[in-house]
């Protein structure tokens, strides 16, 4: 039924190994998603092997791969800048990974961008088109999710609802397999990058050597 759906999306913002235990987990319940990756982001390199690798791996699982597009430096209703800033991030998306986008989400969206109710822009499809979400405070036919700063601010995906229709987005870089709240998720992701840094000098220098209290 057409009228049936659940998007399930991951916006990767700081983490592309913790996207990687996500999918893994999706596929395990049969759940097919859409990844979102950032190509202006300081907390990751898209283009680095490590992560060409782990991403296209998710992608071999059968999820989805799309654009997480940064908008943060456009100017208020500047669409003709937007566009130039779409087709310039889904080409350093493409040819980063040799995959072309079809699908892309809006970072920190605006309330202005979220007016354009298309369901694609510039041939890739826009998650928050009207198809897939209900622009309104009191939505009646679409329901949305999101667990942005680690809460669930417009209900809990878990309760019962009359909705037929949703759109759940989920961060992997929220969560870990242990828990912890919002504070210390962040703490261990600190470290979780830290380490990662530490494991690129020690690869590719001949000088720096692990501190010792480090434990991998």
């Amino acid at each position: 039924d057409k009228k049936l759906f659940a998007i399930i999306r991951h916006d990767v913002e700081f983490s592309v190994d913790r996207a990687y235990k996500m999918a893994i987990l999706d596929k395990k319940k049969g759940i097919k998603s859409s990844f979102f990756f950032q190509v202006k982001s300081n907390a990751y390199n898209l283009a680095s092997e490590k992560n060409i690798k782990l991403i296209k791996e998710i992608n071999n699982m059968g999820h989805y791969l799309g654009l997480h597009l940064y908008i943060s430096h456009i100017k208020e209703k500047d669409w003709e800048n937007l566009y130039k800033e779409i087709n310039y991030q889904k080409q350093i998306f493409r040819y980063s990974l040799g995959i072309f986008p079809d699908r892309f989400s809006f970072h920190r969206p605006p309330r202005w961008v979220l007016e354009n109710r298309s369901d694609k822009i510039l041939g890739l499809i826009n998650t928050y088109g009207k198809s897939f979400f209900e622009f309104s405070d009191n939505p009646t036919k679409i329901k949305y999710y999101a667990d942005s700063k680690h809460i669930f601010s417009y209900g809990n995906p878990l309760e019962s609802s009359d909705y037929k229709r949703f759109q759940i987005l989920i961060h992997p870089d929220e969560w870990t397999e242990v828990g912890f709240d919002k504070y210390q998720n962040f703490r261990i992701l600190e470290k979780e990058n830290n380490l990662e840094f530490m494991n690129t000098l020690n690869s590719e220098t001949k000088v720096y050597e692990y501190p010792k209290n480090i434990k991998e």
